[in-house]
C-alpha cells in the first residue's frame, strides 16, 4: 500500500513492524498514533499521569498555613516525563469548606516543584 514515507508521513496500520527512521509515525489498528524512536514504537502522545487523595484535614488558622491538622497526607507527588515540546498541563482541584460561617472564605494554593533532568 503506498503512503507518504517522507519525514512527517504516517504509515497506515499494519504496514510497518519496524520504522524506517527515528521520528517516523504509524497508525495502529486501535487508532493510536505511534512514533518510532529507533528501537521501538511508543505512543506519540503519552497518556495522562494522575495522583489523588481523599484524605481531609483541618486548620483553625486565620492566616496562610502550608499544613493541615488531622491528616496523614503531607504532600502529593507525581513524577512524569514531559514530551519533547516541554509543554504540560497540570490541573489541581480541591473542595474547601468553612465550618460555622457563611461569610468566611478559604483558598487553596498548590506548590509546584519542577525538576528538569
Amino acid at each position: 500500500m503506498p503512503y507518504p514515507k517522507a519525514v512527517g508521513g504516517i504509515a497506515p496500520a499494519g504496514v510497518l513492524t519496524t520504522g524506517g527512521y527515528s521520528g517516523q509515525y504509524r497508525d495502529t489498528a486501535a487508532g493510536q498514533l505511534q512514533r518510532w524512536n529507533g528501537g521501538s514504537w511508543l505512543p506519540a502522545v503519552p497518556g495522562p499521569a494522575f495522583t489523588q487523595s481523599l484524605d481531609a484535614g483541618s486548620t483553625t488558622s486565620t492566616t496562610y498555613t502550608a499544613t493541615l491538622a488531622d491528616t496523614a497526607v503531607t504532600a502529593l507527588t507525581l513524577n512524569f516525563t514531559a514530551p519533547p515540546s516541554g509543554s504540560v498541563i497540570i490541573g489541581v482541584g480541591a473542595r474547601v469548606d468553612t465550618a460555622g460561617s457563611e461569610t468566611t472564605t478559604a483558598h487553596i494554593s498548590p506548590r509546584s516543584r519542577w525538576v528538569r533532568r
